[in-house]
């Protein structure tokens, strides 16, 4: 059964579902077509008849968004002289935008994969706009018995299971607002540049407010292929045959997404039968006698040749999905780098901005790291989690503002009732013992006042160097490294949540302490005892 089916109906939105348009012998012939669409060099030996290999049919669901919502954005755009010598930057203020509408009838980052069950990108990847006009509304009946049956397909009847929607519509918002946030980032550059005639934009942002917003649950059909091919090394050494698994669109006009193979054997006899292609054709040239060139030696480098270039096709794919995840890693590196150095520009946007930026690292991170092999667990407890810790910062740093903005105003109200006080008295003892608690709290030096009051340089190891009044910039930036990499919550290797949930604080407050330390401003106020705002 789905989640809550009787909710979806009684809100007048009954889930709709796209019907089978092939059976699974047709969805094994489009798996074997797309192995051999990009070369020649497929094995034979994939999916033979009567396996070793599953398929089993699905209906995939996703959340179908529709938006409406306020563009603003403002940047930066770099001006060439006539000469096309010095970039003069000039800064361009908040513009906003008319009201606009999103559908997922033309966005495809507004249709979100509602599993866990499947790699995010095999789901993304194997259906399109194409699918979507196949909609019709799901009876009630199946939906409560969680299964749909589509018409007979030559004479056989193409039925499958609903997949659960697992992840809940919060989460899947959260990938909806950050695709539409950098959709719009990337055509206000373009706007910037081509309303100035500007070759260069920076500092780019984009403030998206939501008017409205609505969701209904779609089930796509979707056959998921379980399969073995050549071999692997498991944990202990041992050689076992490969497992893979790729997913293929219920649909004709649908795509496949899962792993290329190529096969050793062609790719050997291609290299042999080019090389002697080649040399037959070279030595006349050359006036040179192909059969002279036939010897022990050649024949022994084409056949190293061959059987080197069989390997490599052997452990192509090993070494692309090893190539692909190094990439991914350093490129979520970067960014979370990115994220937490950045400096928020002569533009005050407030904190809203890096907020947004750092949860779209996480998920980011969260989609693409160790995505082979997928556990639809461990995927599915991480997203939670992730969801609650945003939640709940978000909740801690509202509540810090307002707790902020009450001490600022008690302040400024003692200010005031002091000066009332000396205007009408003159200055009395209660104003000399307040102005000295005054300068006790805030310490006209590094480490003055409240030496350290919140901890920050203990968190990232400069307590020491602190004390001594010798702490540079760069220090505070190699010390959060260090700090950052040995307690990221991702470097953890605890099971329970009680220990989840510490590393994950343990880094928020060293998060915290290097974007005040870091800047010169936040850092002053700090070593004065000054309450800093984040």
């Amino acid at each position: 059964m789905l989640a809550s089916p009787p909710a979806e109906y009684a809100a007048g939105r009954p889930p709709q579902v796209v019907p089978f348009q092939i059976t699974e012998s047709q969805a094994r012939d489009k798996f074997l077509a797309w192995q051999r669409g990009a070369a020649r060099l497929a094995p034979s030996s994939l999916l033979p008849r009567g396996g070793p290999w599953n398929m089993r049919a699905a209906l995939l669901p996703f959340w179908l968004f529709d938006v409406q919502a306020r563009v603003e954005y403002a940047g930066s755009v770099g001006l060439r002289n006539k000469e096309g010598g010095r970039v003069t930057w000039r800064d361009i203020g908040w513009r906003e935008l008319p009201q606009r509408e999103y559908s997922w009838q033309h966005d495809r980052q507004l249709q979100v994969y509602a599993s866990y069950k499947y790699r995010r990108d095999y789901a993304a990847a194997v259906h399109g706009p194409w699918a979507l006009k196949h909609l019709q509304p799901l009876p009630e009946a199946d939906a409560a018995r969680g299964s749909y049956g589509s018409s007979p397909l030559h004479g056989r009847w193409q039925g499958a299971e609903l997949d659960l929607p697992a992840m809940r519509q919060a989460i899947a918002w959260e990938f909806v607002l950050r695709d539409l946030r950098e959709a719009e980032q990337r055509a206000a550059e373009q706007r910037l540049l081509a309303a100035h005639g500007a070759q260069e934009a920076r500092d780019v942002h984009v403030r998206l407010h939501v008017l409205d917003h609505s969701a209904r649950l779609a089930f796509l059909p979707a056959f998921h292929l379980e399969y073995e091919h050549g071999e692997a090394f498991n944990a202990h050494g041992e050689r076992v045959p490969a497992r893979y698994e790729a997913l293929i669109s219920g649909t004709a006009e649908g795509g496949v997404a899962g792993t290329r193979h190529y096969s050793a054997r062609k790719a050997g006899g291609g290299l042999l039968l080019g090389a002697m292609g080649a040399t037959a054709a070279a030595a006349p040239l050359l006036g040179l006698d192909p059969w002279g060139l036939v010897n022990i030696e050649s024949a022994f480098l084409l056949l190293s040749a061959s059987s080197l270039a069989g390997v490599g096709a052997r452990m192509l794919p090993t070494w692309l999905h090893q190539m692909a995840e190094e990439q991914r890693l350093r490129a979520s590196d970067a960014e979370f780098e990115r994220v937490v150095s950045m400096g928020m520009g002569p533009r005050d946007t407030g904190t809203e901005e890096q907020e947004v930026l750092r949860s779209a690292a996480e998920w980011r991170r969260w989609e693409g790291v160790g995505a082979e092999p997928w556990r639809e667990h461990k995927r599915q407890l991480w997203a939670e989690e992730l969801y609650e810790s945003q939640q709940r910062r978000r909740l801690e740093r509202e509540q810090l503002r307002e707790r902020l903005q009450w001490e600022r105003a008690r302040q400024e109200e003692e200010e005031r009732r002091e000066q009332r006080r000396q205007q009408r008295w003159g200055r009395s003892h209660h104003a000399h013992h307040w102005q000295q608690q005054e300068a006790m709290f805030a310490g006209g030096r590094s480490g003055g006042g409240r030496r350290d009051y919140l901890h920050y340089y203990r968190l990232l190891g400069l307590e020491a160097a602190h004390e001594r009044g010798h702490v540079t910039q760069e220090d505070i930036k190699r010390a959060f490294r260090r700090a950052a990499l040995r307690w990221h919550p991702d470097k953890q290797e605890v099971e329970d949540e009680q220990g989840r949930r510490a590393a994950r604080e343990r880094f928020q407050q060293i998060r915290t302490a290097y974007d005040v330390l870091r800047d010169p401003d936040k850092r002053r106020a700090y070593d004065r005892g000054e309450t800093v705002e984040m």
